[in-house]
This record gives structure tokens, sequence and C-alpha cells, in this order.
């Protein structure tokens, strides 16, 4: 199966980079012993559940592995954003190369959102690519 970490059968590296890509950086949070630069509220540490999402969307008390370290980062772990208004405060990875990366460079990460909506809360994930940072997903505003 494709993605699955492996290739099988049919699958080529050109049909399932996926599962023949170099892992250029991995992070399971257990710590912050790979040096995550935290903006504002962000936090790396064991999943805490939270109680005080308005609509029911708390977050959970594991994450979704298999082992018992539970790490995950987020905003508030176990609590809930301030509401104050502030500039963006950005989770920022460690430096590292992928300019090796000459078949393509996949970004590949487990998410659970709990966040307003724009124009109250925007989230997007950027990556840098040597020169400038580009935005790969942007929250959609409620409609």
């Amino acid at each position: 199966m494709c993605g699955d970490g492996t290739c099988n059968g049919a699958e080529t590296c050109a049909s399932c980079p996926g599962d023949c890509a170099a892992i250029y950086f991995e992070d399971d949070f257990s710590d912050n012993s790979a040096g995550w630069t935290l903006g504002y509220e962000w936090q790396i540490d064991s999943a805490q559940a939270s109680l005080c999402a308005a609509y029911g969307a708390d977050d959970p008390d594991t994450d979704h592995t298999l082992t018992g370290d539970n790490g995950v980062a987020g905003i508030v772990l176990g609590g809930c954003a301030t509401g104050v208004m502030h500039d963006y405060a950005y989770l920022e990875s460690p430096v590292f190369d992928t300019s090796g990366g000459n078949a393509g460079v996949v970004l590949s990460f487990y998410r659970w959102l709990n966040s307003d909506a724009p124009p109250f809360m925007t989230s997007d994930i950027e990556v840098w690519n040597g020169s400038q940072w580009i935005a790969v997903w942007t929250q959609p505003a409620f409609s």
C-alpha cells in the first residue's frame, strides 16, 4: 500500500515517493530535544485533555501513536488559547537541509486542529524554500 513506508509489488519510488524518500527530519514530540522554536503559547509536552472548547472540540489526552509518551506540540496543552490579540505565533522546526531531495520532498505529519477560524484566528502551514516562506495549507474561513 502506497504510504506504508515500504515499496511493495509494483510500487516504485516514482509512483509512491513517500515509501522511498529519505527522511531529512523526524520528531515524535516526546520532548523538545530537537530544538523547535516555540512562539507565543506553543508547547511541546504530553497530550493533555482540554475542557474549554466553545463547540465541544476539546483536545484529546493521548496522541495518535502506540507509544506511551503521548508527545504533541500545541497551543496551551490542556487548555485553550488566551483569546488576546497578538501577532502570528509559530512553531518552527530546526533548520534541516533538503537540497539532496532530487526526487522532491514530502512533508508528512498528523494534526488535530481545534482552532477558531479566520478572521478571528488563522492557522497555516508554511515551508521555507531557501528564500521565502510558502504556504502549503491555510485554514479556510467558516462558510
